[in-house]
């Protein structure tokens, strides 16, 4: 079963250093914090990223015009479809351009998940296995489920492509080094 996860309806929250705000997609809880989250960041002036020890971050870019990253001293500039993998630990400056922008953020906890966040172009028909997908634009996945831009879905399994688009397709996997 597909769980659509609608952008309209995920609540925006402050970051945790206050200076953006983020709308949480999904997370795996842990012992006292997540083992994985997904959220959709919406980013409107230049602000310090928060910190967050021990983990491993993947920032797509989904919609805008550019994000200028400053990432302890090193420039990405990030285009729709565009990702940065940076520590959570890293001092990191964000500074959107041309307006504000958004931008799918995964986090994995070192030592707990793995995970990769990457822009991929559906046509009709293709098949898609991922854990979750984030739609850049409408799409319609098999069982009948439209996705608007920005809509999420958590899948239980692989799905058919009912008409393109694309969509950031996010896998998470529990890590080797995972002890019971």
């Amino acid at each position: 079963m597909t769980t659509v996860l609608r952008y309209d309806e995920l609540l925006a929250a402050p970051w945790r250093n206050g200076l953006g705000t983020t709308r949480e997609v999904a997370s795996s809880p842990g012992e006292g914090e997540f083992h994985w989250r997904v959220s959709i960041a919406e980013i409107v002036a230049a602000a310090g990223f928060s910190a967050f020890e021990g983990v491993d971050r993947t920032l797509t870019m989904i919609d805008g015009d550019e994000l200028r990253l400053d990432v302890a001293g090193a420039e990405h500039r990030l285009r729709v479809g565009d990702a940065a993998r940076f520590d959570g630990e890293a001092a990191v400056e964000g500074t959107p351009v041309g307006g504000r922008v958004l931008a799918l953020n995964l986090m994995n906890r070192r030592g707990r998940t793995t995970g990769s966040a990457q822009v991929v172009h559906l046509a009709a028909g293709d098949t898609l296995d991922a854990d979750l997908v984030c739609a850049l634009g409408p799409v319609e996945l098999g069982d009948g489920v439209r996705l608007a831009a920005f809509d999420c879905a958590l899948l239980d399994g692989p799905v058919r492509a009912r008409s393109g688009g694309q969509v950031v397709r996010i896998d998470i996997a529990a890590d080797s080094q995972v002890r019971s």
